[in-house]
């Protein structure tokens, strides 16, 4: 049994190793968008987060119906971050209640 657990848990390390990597290569991505004036300056992770999450309620609620609903809300989106087209938002979620609320999302449901 201890070698399953040993199994485990060097799965997990690599995962959360390979996530952490995932992560600062797309903040990297974000600071070079930011420098170079595309990417609004207001735009932090919890906002990719929010995108991924309301695109998969929308690939849920059009799946086969309306598929090409997803790519118009991505355009959306883009053209949202856009720096250009940045104007005042309401404060971002803070990182641990996003983080709270992706798990809720990600959770089995009964």
């Amino acid at each position: 049994m201890p070698a399953i657990h040993e199994r485990n848990s060097a799965t997990a390390k690599r995962f959360e190793a390979e996530r952490d990597r995932s992560f600062a290569d797309f903040m990297a991505l974000v600071t070079r968008a930011k420098d170079a004036g595309r990417l609004r300056a207001d735009f932090v992770a919890e906002d990719m987060v929010m995108f991924l999450m309301a695109n998969a309620g929308v690939l849920t609620a059009t799946a086969d119906a309306a598929p090409e609903t997803s790519a118009r809300l991505v355009g959306y989106f883009l053209q949202a971050c856009a720096a250009n087209a940045a104007a005042s938002l309401p404060d971002p979620p803070a990182p641990r209640r996003m983080f709270r609320a992706m798990l809720r999302f990600t959770a089995p449901k009964p």
